[in-house]
């Protein structure tokens, strides 16, 4: 029985630990020139694989629409969004294995990516300018 036990709880860690999320994240200034869209916005529909955002404000990227969507990876790395809450988010366009972007954006847990804070806010402001929607 201590066999059994113990070959299960070996089995629980390796599967816990070789699916984490193993990412360095970088500094704003670098992801503010790495991200192709950078916005404020509040979550108004969370579907399968996707997130509807009513953007308050954007840094960079898209300026005609107020509502954008970033899919959802399905591993560790996604990063889980409420229904409800305001995100800084910085997304990025997903690229095929020939590196060509496609028009869909994603942004995971290893970006900047956030709850909505001021303070970081302030911080993004010293390296892009925010613009509202009107």
């Amino acid at each position: 029985m201590k066999r059994i036990i113990c070959l299960l709880v070996m089995v629980f860690a390796l599967h816990t630990t070789g699916n984490a999320c193993d990412c360095n994240i970088t500094s704003i200034a670098k992801e503010v020139s790495r991200a192709d869209d950078i916005f404020i916005g509040k979550v108004i529909a969370v579907k399968n694989w996707y997130v509807i955002f009513k953007i308050e404000s954007y840094f960079k990227g898209f300026k005609l629409s107020n509502i954008i969507m970033v899919q959802l990876g399905s591993n560790n790395c996604s990063y889980r969004f409420n229904l409800g809450k305001t995100y800084i988010v910085y997304a990025y366009f997903i690229q095929n294995l020939e590196g060509i972007k496609s028009k869909i954006l994603m942004t995971s847990v290893c970006t900047n990516t956030r709850v909505y804070n001021y303070a970081d806010v302030i911080e993004l402001k010293k390296f892009a300018s925010e613009k509202k929607f009107n």
